[in-house]
């Protein structure tokens, strides 16, 4: 089965400018431990950002301040899709916070699982921590 631990990004970031690897531009212990469960269980890692999708740890960003809102679900939905597609994940792992303390995931995860259900066949955990 092909696994992929996905966290979300962090409101929190570097502000170095021009690009920075996904791992160093996001500010959060949370992004940091997913990324370690992921390599000692031989799964994928991504860290899902509404506004760039499905991010792999070395892919360049930018600074940017943006979160994802409900009106724009459907649109990042349809990136993340195709990413999955790309992909070819079988089971997503999504690692968040606590939803009783950032009520935000929801739309994120909401967002993972209408693209997983897009595509098909993708099997979608959420664990909170």
């Amino acid at each position: 089965m092909t696994l992929c631990y996905v966290t979300l990004c962090s409101a929190e970031k570097r502000d170095d400018p021009g690009d920075l690897p996904a791992l160093d531009r996001y500010i959060s212990a949370r992004i940091r431990a997913v990324y370690k469960w992921a390599q000692r269980d031989g799964a994928d890692f991504r860290i899902f950002s509404g506004k760039f999708g499905l991010l792999r740890a070395d892919d360049p960003v930018p600074w940017y301040d943006q979160k994802l809102v409900a009106e724009d679900v459907s649109a990042a939905a349809l990136r993340v899709a195709g990413q999955l597609r790309a992909e070819a994940f079988e089971k997503l792992v999504v690692y968040t916070d606590e939803v009783k303390v950032v009520p935000d995931v929801l739309v994120y995860v909401g967002c993972l699982m209408v693209a997983a259900g897009t595509v098909g066949g993708i099997v979608v955990e959420h664990r909170e921590m």
